[in-house]
């Protein structure tokens, strides 16, 4: 099993959401002993402007009930993406 972290802050001292996510991949990684952690820094990293978005039919429906109330949220997200894509002349 795998755990993708991505961290998108510029601060390293400091950050919220880093020491959020330090905490989730202790607790990761005590419950997957020799797991795979994949991390991403697009903070000071950010990835190439070319990148390749590859889109697939997925739902938050059933995974997880407390995740339902975010599937029209996603929706609405991924619609305004497809939006300033399209502005940008761009595809997603």
């Amino acid at each position: 099993m795998s755990l993708l972290r991505i961290d998108a802050s510029i601060r390293h001292e400091g950050s919220a959401s880093r020491e959020l996510a330090d905490r989730v991949e202790q607790e990761w990684s005590a419950r997957n002993p020799g797991g795979d952690i994949v991390r991403r820094e697009l903070g000071t990293a950010p990835l190439p402007a070319d990148v390749t978005v590859v889109e697939r039919e997925f739902t938050l429906v059933g995974v997880n009930p407390a995740l339902d109330e975010f599937t029209d949220l996603a929706a609405d997200l991924h619609g305004r993406a497809l939006e300033h894509a399209g502005t940008a002349g761009r595809a997603l």
